[in-house]
């Protein structure tokens, strides 16, 4: 958002609300400006339509304010602890052998949340496995993921690209690299039994016709 954009924005505040009004509005301007300097001022100027559509206490909206808005209006709406929890359990259904492939099919936050394959099949495969254990262990995590990528959502993306290169540990570095090496391990080790299955299907084919010609010559 440009400075004469934020302006504008402000602008709209006081219209909306008389009672705005700062002691210095140069300062407020470039703080503004400063907090919002990495959204669209129409992207802004919703989550101020929205907020005012919405607010029944007269207040004038803060920036982390709009700035929440902003990421509600433009961000898809993350599951539940249950929702995630569902599609975790169905996924240990199916994970003493299949794993990996189970856990590329969950959504990014809820695979850290659950942490990598071996423990789908961990639980998969474990007699004493407890639902009630395992499903408030993961939700407590899902938790704590979710509010940490909600904080890291706020920043600005200048400051997530230098939090990234900090310790890579930003939730799409580390899971693109497991996915990668996961479906690449994958892909490879069926590309191997495809070739197995062909060159088998292959050397039956040739056994056949081979009987077969013997036992006409036999028969000459």
């Amino acid at each position: 958002m440009l400075r004469e954009e934020t302006a504008k924005l402000l602008m709209m505040i006081q219209g909306a609300y008389p009672n705005y009004k700062p002691d210095n509005k140069t300062i407020t301007i470039n703080t503004w400006n400063l907090a919002l300097s990495d959204i669209p001022f129409d992207l802004a100027q919703k989550a101020f339509l929205a907020y005012l559509r919405a607010d029944t206490k007269g207040f004038a909206p803060t920036p982390g304010q709009l700035i929440a808005l902003v990421r509600e209006l433009n961000t898809p709406k993350q599951l539940n602890e249950l929702e995630a929890w569902s599609l975790v359990e169905k996924a240990i259904h199916n994970s003493i052998y299949n794993s990996q492939e189970e856990f590329l099919k969950l959504p990014p936050l809820v695979q850290k949340a659950v942490g990598s394959p071996n423990v789908l099949r961990l639980w998969a495969s474990d007699g004493s496995y407890s639902e009630q254990v395992a499903s408030s262990n993961f939700m407590r995590s899902y938790r704590n993921e979710a509010k940490r990528q909600e904080e890291y959502e706020k920043l600005p993306a200048d400051m997530q690209q230098m939090i990234d290169r900090t310790n890579r540990n930003s939730y799409l570095a580390q899971i693109r690299e497991k996915n990668r090496d996961a479906i690449q391990m994958t892909t490879t080790e069926n590309a191997e039994i495809e070739v197995k299955d062909e060159t088998t299907g292959i050397s039956q084919q040739s056994d056949e016709r081979l009987k077969k010609l013997i036992e006409d010559f036999r028969q000459i």
